[in-house]
């Protein structure tokens, strides 16, 4: 009875009969004054709720498009295998073969003479270049200038004497052209390192003869390149002023930014390197006209470890690996923090007595410098070094 009366009483109230025709116009447009906004505003609001959902899906997709698995397997990958640790290189090689384009082995060097020479602990593993070219790999040949002798450094003088001069410049680049013919390497990777700044212009004349005589036999030329900002800077004196980056880059293949090491083991605690030191030295290789598909930004896997001394530190490894890191942390227990600033990872620990600091690099932290590179429009990056990195950071750079 009540929910008839409810009705009778609604149809009362608006029925026609109950007022004149001008009444009724009032009274119709007063309803659809009111019902109006009743009816609107619930598709106002779910229009906007849908606006807001699309919204957030395409800032999501635009996000991950970075951040998810191969994100970045549009960039070239140039990875080291060195002589010490080749077992395990070679079996990262192994594993993530379709992610590599370019392998270089570290296993030549300058003897005393100046002569190519095989360091006494490396392998010549034809396993190695087999199984690259097997799998659509260019394999490089690396020859530097570090002494095989346990603490020695960069030999400047040494490379002095194979450019300085037309007739020994010809010599070394025959023999240079005959190790990658004999041994059946697709180029050569010159890693002179810690050159005197009055070697800059035997150097240039002999990356331009080096890289004419390559390329004449189809091979590739490399060069390992100092990280600079600029020209003439005294803090990046660090054989960066022997390297002409304009002279050189016409007859080279790829350049290696060793964008590495911004904070060495005398420096004292701090990042391999930060985003934005990155950013500044690739943005000078473009500033003076080195072109974007030539340049690969380096990448450093590792970790370095300090000692706290009183009030200071001392550098004690410059090569731990992401494994032996792992291995680290699980014998210690505890967990890692995160630079705010460089986001990468840091543990500390005490040991003996003594406090202990490594500051390393992850998956986490090498994906948002490879966000970074990515927008840089650069060809690639150069990973120092296969053996014992984080395996996640394959999962960035699948194929």
């Amino acid at each position: 009875m009540e929910h008839t009366s409810r009705r009778k009483i609604n149809t009362a109230y608006f029925s026609e009969p109950q007022a004149p025709p001008a009444t009724r116009v009032r009274v119709r447009r007063r309803l659809e004054e009111v019902k109006t906004p009743v009816k609107k505003r619930p598709r106002l609001m779910m229009h906007l709720g849908y606006l807001a959902v699309i919204v957030l899906l395409i800032a999501y997709i635009l996000v991950n498009a970075f951040f998810m698995p191969g994100a970045y397997s549009h960039l070239s990958v140039f990875a080291s295998i060195p002589y010490w640790d080749q077992d395990r290189a070679f079996e990262s090689l192994r594993r993530n073969s379709r992610s590599i384009d370019f392998v270089s082995v570290f296993w030549y060097h300058l003897d005393p003479e100046g002569n190519i020479a095989t360091y006494a602990d490396a392998k010549e593993d034809s396993t190695i270049l087999n199984f690259a070219k097997a799998n659509g790999q260019k394999v490089l040949a690396l020859v530097a200038n570090l002494p095989d002798k346990q603490g020695e450094s960069w030999d400047s003088d040494i490379v002095a004497q194979v450019i300085e001069g037309e007739e020994a410049r010809s010599d070394h680049i025959d023999a240079l052209v005959a190790l990658a013919d004999e041994k059946g390497f697709d180029g050569i990777n010159i890693d002179y390192e810690f050159l005197e700044p009055e070697l800059r212009g035997d150097f240039s004349l002999f990356i331009r003869d080096l890289g004419e005589a390559l390329h004449s036999r189809g091979k590739l030329l490399g060069v390992a390149i100092h990280p600079k900002t600029g020209e003439n800077n005294s803090t990046e004196n660090n054989g960066s002023w022997a390297q002409d980056w304009v002279a050189i880059h016409p007859y080279v293949d790829h350049l290696y930014f060793m964008t590495y090491g911004e904070n060495s083991l005398e420096d004292g605690p701090g990042p391999v390197a930060t985003g934005q030191w990155i950013r500044e030295v690739v943005a000078y290789a473009q500033e003076v006209g080195v072109p974007n598909e030539k340049i690969f930004a380096g990448l450093g896997l590792y970790g370095q470890e300090w000692h706290e001394k009183g009030d200071a530190y001392e550098g004690v490894n410059a090569d731990w690996t992401y494994a032996d890191i792992v291995k680290i942390v699980n014998k210690n227990e505890g967990d890692f923090s995160r630079s705010m600033q460089s986001m990468v990872p840091i543990y500390e620990y005490g040991e003996e007595g003594d406090r202990h600091v490594i500051w390393f690099e992850d998956s986490e932290s090498l994906a948002k410098k490879l966000h970074l590179i990515s927008k840089l429009g650069v060809q690639g990056v150069a990973l120092w070094r296969l053996g014992g990195e984080d395996s996640k950071l394959w999962e960035e750079l699948g194929h």
